[in-house]
């Protein structure tokens, strides 16, 4: 039986399927988002496929519960190479865990009840976690606000892996601060002894450009950004925000404003909303129109992108 992991005590017989014993070591591969910054449009991110229980079902929950079976999907790095062997999770107010196979895939089954709370408003969420070694991603799995999930297939989830990104060390307090850099106009300050890790994640902060459809699958309150930056290790807070310059990819007007958006992870859901686009800073994109600065900056380290302010 798989691990039951974080959040809380998972019900009698809830179950988690273990991984293919088979497991690969993935091999490392490069991100995108070296070069030069191309404009983009926007996309159509496929959407989470839900079955419900046929009617007339055994299982039922409390008013104020999710009924939540199995949750398939697959991860797969930007060169559609399999993730095999990362830790994978269904979590609410509880979590189950377990692993991708050597293809990639994931099955977890609950067959539970997820009471929606205030971190949770749909009930549960399907995560994946990088630990620095690749971008985590999270989605909500239930953005209808449903009462039954018994079947949920996941759209491919895209997992750069940062092994081979640009990177900077993680300053510690009394250490020099550090600036990460991409050369397409990515700018990130981090102050020494201001970033929180979470535990076992790497001790460096690295990025990747992510466009399209290799976007992770999100609901959105406003219009999605046609490409988001991964930033690592996800839900690595900062105890104040961190400035952060992005190129003006979508070739918005100089001096426009804009909304500085993320998405929101199971540690960062006071910031942005779990799964779900949130916005977390303002800014404008510079007199010379090549980049856009945030007021202030962001607050955690996750997948971070801009779109014109709808004010």
């Amino acid at each position: 039986m798989a691990t039951l992991v974080g959040c809380g005590d998972a019900p009698a017989g809830a179950v988690a399927l273990e991984p293919d014993p088979r497991v690969e070591a993935p091999a490392a591969t490069a991100p995108v988002g070296t070069g030069a910054t191309p404009e983009v449009a926007p996309v159509e991110v496929p959407a989470i496929q839900i079955v419900p229980r046929p009617e007339g079902g055994e299982r039922s929950c409390p008013a104020g519960s999710v009924w939540v079976g199995t949750v398939r999907g697959r991860v797969l790095d930007l060169a559609e190479a399999p993730v095999a062997g990362d830790q994978v999770s269904l979590c609410g107010a509880f979590c189950l865990g377990a692993s991708t196979r050597s293809d990639g895939r994931f099955t977890l089954r609950a067959d539970s009840c997820f009471p929606r709370t205030a971190e949770y408003p749909h009930a549960v969420a399907f995560n994946f976690h990088g630990l620095g070694y690749h971008a985590g991603v999270t989605v909500d799995l239930n953005p209808d606000d449903a009462s039954d999930l018994d079947a949920v297939d996941v759209p491919t989830v895209h997992a750069p892996s940062m092994l081979e990104s640009r990177s900077v060390p993680v300053p510690r307090q009394g250490d020099a601060d550090q600036q990460l850099t991409l050369p397409d106009g990515l700018s990130l300050d981090i102050a020494a002894g201001s970033l929180s890790l979470p535990f076992g994640a790497l001790e460096r902060v690295s990025a990747a450009r992510v466009v399209g459809a290799q976007l992770p699958p999100l609901q959105a309150d406003g219009a999605t950004p046609p490409s988001l930056f991964a930033l690592t290790p996800d839900d690595a807070t900062f105890a104040a925000p961190a400035p952060l310059v992005l190129p003006n990819d979508q070739a918005l007007a100089p001096n426009a404003l804009v909304e500085i958006v993320m998405i929101g992870g199971p540690a960062t859901s006071r910031f942005a909303p779990i799964g779900g686009l949130g916005v977390v800073d303002r800014g404008r994109v510079s007199a010379d129109g090549r980049t856009v600065i945030a007021d202030h900056g962001i607050p955690f380290l996750g997948w971070v992108g801009y779109r014109a302010s709808a004010n």
